[in-house]
């Protein structure tokens, strides 16, 4: 199939936390790219050519997919709790959507990283997609 389904705003659980109890787990609230953000993502890898002697080149740039990824796709956060049990506010861009830089540094790079491949997986078919 040649087209992707808009998956639209959703909910996402880390995979480390859906075996915690239900009130547990803090819900991540993602929506798609933009085409104008997936292309600025797409554009931020680096790819280096295998040069003489090397048996591979390198991909580079997976801090920056991982950023934009985020400030893009990223629209907030519920039961997010600091381990006093006080709640970690999601605190966006003085008049934008987008999460401020700080709200992202609270984010362990484990959960940044999975986060990121689940916003982006809106540009590869699913299975039900390459069922169509």
């Amino acid at each position: 199939m040649i087209f992707t389904r808009p998956r639209g705003k959703r909910d996402y659980i880390l995979i480390r936390e859906r075996e915690l109890a239900t009130d547990a787990q803090t819900i991540f609230e993602l929506d798609d790219l933009r085409e104008r953000d997936r292309v600025r993502i797409m554009d931020s890898f680096k790819v280096s050519l295998a040069s003489e002697g090397d048996t591979a080149g390198s991909i580079g740039g997976g801090g920056t997919r991982i950023y934009l990824s985020l400030k893009s796709g990223l629209k907030g956060w519920r039961n997010a709790l600091y381990p006093d049990g006080t709640a970690v506010p999601f605190v966006t861009e003085s008049g934008s959507k987008q999460p401020s830089d700080e709200t992202l540094a609270l984010l362990d790079a484990e959960a940044k990283n999975e986060l990121a491949g689940e916003i982006m997986s809106q540009a590869f078919p699913d299975e039900d997609d390459k069922e169509k």
